[in-house]
């Protein structure tokens, strides 16, 4: 179920952090970081829940949860939906702005 499977992802990310110590430190794998991804994870995955056994609406959920950890990186090019990514609904509205100035 999808509780188990955030928990198990979860576990997964501090594991990563507590092994690997160049993952740890401000603006890295920071306590505040791992719940957002989670939170995003959890997120796509109940919009998918309604419609699973759509293939295109699965592509789109994986998409989501493959671009969250560049999206909370700073790096926006893999996001493509406005609900998830407020940087690019703002580039969407605002194409001559610069990166800087969306920040």
């Amino acid at each position: 179920d999808i509780g188990h499977s955030l928990k198990n992802a979860s576990n997964a990310i501090y594991g990563i952090r507590a092994k690997d110590a160049s993952f740890s430190g401000p603006n890295l794998l920071v306590n505040a970081r791992i719940k957002a991804f989670i939170v995003d994870i959890r997120t796509s995955l109940n919009e998918y829940k309604t419609r699973i056994g759509n293939p295109s609406d699965q592509t789109k959920c994986l998409e989501k949860i493959y671009a969250i950890v560049k999206h909370h990186c700073g790096d926006h090019s893999q996001c493509k939906w406005t609900d998830v990514c407020r940087f690019t609904e703002i580039k969407k509205n605002n194409p001559d702005w610069t990166e800087e100035q969306i920040q």
